[in-house]
């Protein structure tokens, strides 16, 4: 996922009013799944993450797609309460994935009492 990318997910996090707690997690994830996907004995690792990944970046495009919408149809938004709970459900399966792929992997073999 490139740089422009990640900074275009902010950008519309920024715009459906989604907390700076969440966004910043969510640069995590994406930092995180990047680095594992650029390295080549992770890679197989990060893989797993694609599917979470592009299912957060849909989320983003279809909530400020809709962001967008309102001014010209009198549809209703979804609540942003709503929008950062299922935010929040995404990012806890990528952790909770996370810390069983990655944390076991090569880069961590030297520390003790992690």
């Amino acid at each position: 996922m490139s740089q422009a990318t990640i900074k275009d997910i902010d950008t519309k996090l920024k715009q459906i009013k989604i907390s700076r707690p969440i966004r910043q997690k969510i640069s995590k994830v994406l930092f995180n799944y990047n680095h594992g996907i650029y390295d080549p004995v992770m890679m197989l690792y990060a893989l797993d993450f694609k599917v979470l990944i592009n299912m957060l970046e849909r989320f983003v495009n279809e909530s400020s797609k809709s962001l967008n919408l309102r001014n010209l149809t009198s549809s209703t938004l979804v609540p942003v309460k709503e929008n950062e709970k299922l935010l929040q459900n995404i990012l806890d399966a990528f952790e909770e994935g996370f810390h069983v792929r990655m944390l076991n992997c090569y880069e961590f073999e030297e520390f003790f009492g992690f």
